[in-house]
């Protein structure tokens, strides 16, 4: 369903926003074009395929939104490619299931360091991002 409502509302929507606020993160008007002549050529594979990745499932609906693929295309794609995903996922899970104290045994360990890591990360992230903000504003 939200790879649905993403898709809808970049093909409602997109395509003006990237016109009117799309400088602000880089994109214009040969962005556009360049996601219709991509998806003209590729659409239905590009999806099915973008469904498979890890990163780009998650992205796939808005490319495909903004170059105003048909609902049918774009649904059943989204399907085919989600099916396959979605079994090795509860295969992994059902492996990893079994064999629990096993996998907390060798991670658990880790989980700590790892989460402060990622804070310290997102908080380095987010003052270097305040300083090149206050940077572009100024100058």
């Amino acid at each position: 369903m939200g790879s649905a409502i993403a898709f809808g509302l970049a093909r409602r929507y997109g395509a003006a926003l990237v016109i009117r606020y799309g400088n602000r993160i880089g994109l214009d008007r040969r962005h556009l074009d360049l996601a219709e002549r991509f998806f003209g050529r590729f659409g239905i594979v590009a999806v099915f395929i973008g469904r498979l990745l890890p990163v780009v499932r998650t992205y796939i609906s808005f490319p495909a939104g903004l170059s105003r693929m048909g609902w049918a295309p774009f649904l059943l794609a989204t399907a085919a490619g989600c099916v396959p995903w979605n079994l090795a996922l509860a295969g992994a899970g059902l492996l990893l299931g079994r064999r629990y104290g096993l996998v907390d045994r060798a991670l658990g360990p880790l989980v700590l360091p790892v989460a402060v890591a990622v804070v310290v990360l997102l908080g380095v992230a987010y003052v270097l991002g305040r300083r090149a903000g206050a940077r572009h504003a100024n100058g």
